[in-house]
């Protein structure tokens, strides 16, 4: 029994030691760009040009900088380019976040990812479908702070408060082009109703009473406003 526990120790030693080295590690000048994530485009992994500069930016030399000095620092400093990784699951470690990924043969994210964001106290997971981010759940406090999926063109962002109560919804028609002329935001109230609707695409407004009744709707397109008692 004695040979038998000590082989499982060695064993699980040994397997965590393999898994551990499935990982490798990337320079700490590299970071997850989510610049295209409700543009339904694939993310990239990026590094800083000048990650000397960037990682100076708190100090006092660059505090002390005024005027072109300090944008031209700036500029510099957030300097960056997208870089080609081979295939192989990946780890970035540094003082603003921990992400671990998987790239395919294609050179794009892919599986899952994990995102620690150390700078907001948040940890996203990834699903990637050919680089492209197709759902994120972000987490503070072990509570869903956002959510969000991309399906047929189709791009949902969801926002929730402490009590894991949604406040907002945004659905972006991505075939019409993306962006906010193509999205129809919803807010929440505090119980669960709807407060306001806004479609971008219709050009039209609702905002609603507490009893989910319409106080107030407009029509940019037809060119009229209402107004309703509860």
């Amino acid at each position: 029994m004695k040979f038998n526990f000590f082989f499982l120790l060695f064993f699980l030693f040994n397997l965590s030691n393999v898994c551990a080295q499935d990982y490798i590690e990337l320079p700490q000048s590299y970071f997850l760009d989510q610049s295209n994530l409700d543009d339904g485009k694939p993310l990239s992994i990026k590094m800083f040009i000048n990650f000397h500069l960037k990682s100076m930016i708190e100090s006092d030399s660059v505090k002390n900088l005024k005027g072109k000095n300090l944008s031209d620092y700036y500029y510099q400093a957030f300097k960056s380019k997208v870089v080609e990784i081979k295939p192989g699951i990946y780890f970035i470690d540094n003082d603003k976040q921990n992400f671990k990924f998987s790239i395919d043969n294609n050179g794009l994210l892919a599986g899952d990812g994990l995102l620690n964001n150390r700078v907001k106290n948040t940890e996203t997971t990834f699903k990637f479908s050919s680089g492209i981010a197709i759902n994120t759940v972000t987490k503070r406090l072990d509570k869903i702070y956002s959510r969000t999926t991309l399906k047929d063109s189709i791009f949902v962002a969801e926002l929730f408060d402490k009590d894991g109560m949604m406040v907002t919804k945004d659905i972006i028609n991505l075939k019409l082009g993306g962006g906010q002329s193509n999205t129809i935001s919803t807010h929440y109230s505090k119980n669960g109703k709807i407060s306001s609707e806004q479609n971008n695409i219709n050009e039209t407004f609702i905002v609603y009473y507490e009893n989910g009744k319409i106080e107030r709707q407009t029509d940019k397109k037809e060119n009229w406003g209402k107004e309703f008692d509860k």
